[in-house]
């Protein structure tokens, strides 16, 4: 959960996999094994102290039959890569990672309304 990332990580880029699926009704296109490539979606995000900001997100996509490892999506045919970007699309960083951009807003609002 997020405290093994706070503790593990006090400042820094950090990454959590939110999303691992089999892309379904689909061939690798260099071993042509149905249903074998497996898309990962990390969500990367910066650790200020106890402080997340999530800022992007990484796609991994491989196939569990020849052990193919891809980062790039434009290699795919379009229809395979239509396919990935359904479910990388879906793909959101979790709420708590945007507590970061929230206690910094808050912050500077204090600050704003203080000076008056």
């Amino acid at each position: 959960g997020l405290g093994d990332v706070y503790k593990r990580q006090m400042l820094g880029v950090a990454k959590r996999l939110i999303v691992d699926e089999n892309i379904k009704r689909t061939a690798c296109d260099k071993c042509n094994t149905e249903e074998s490539l497996n898309v990962k979606v990390y969500s990367k995000f910066f650790m200020l102290k106890f402080l997340p900001f999530a800022f992007s997100r990484e796609i991994y996509v491989s196939c569990t039959s020849c052990k193919r490892f891809e980062t790039n999506l434009a290699i795919f045919p379009k229809r395979v890569k239509d396919r990935i970007e359904a479910v990388t699309d879906d793909a959101k960083h979790p709420w708590y990672l945007y507590i970061g951009y929230f206690v910094i807003a808050i912050a500077m609002l204090l600050v704003l309304m203080l000076k008056k």
